[in-house]
């Protein structure tokens, strides 16, 4: 469980760092990663397969 979290800061912290769209270009990239971003301007954004994650 924790390679997992630490993994999950990993990749969210460098989406952070590369801006939401860039940042989300990247996640879409890797495989076996999905993830939901809310920017400072309240705008949500999320990788193609985060949808069927949610439910």
């Amino acid at each position: 469980m924790t390679w997992g979290l630490t993994r999950a800061d990993r990749w969210a912290t460098a989406a952070s760092a590369r801006g939401s769209r860039e940042g989300l270009r990247r996640l879409e990239s890797l495989e076996g990663v999905e993830a939901l971003l809310i920017t400072a301007g309240d705008e949500v954004r999320r990788t193609g397969g985060m949808a069927s994650r949610l439910g």
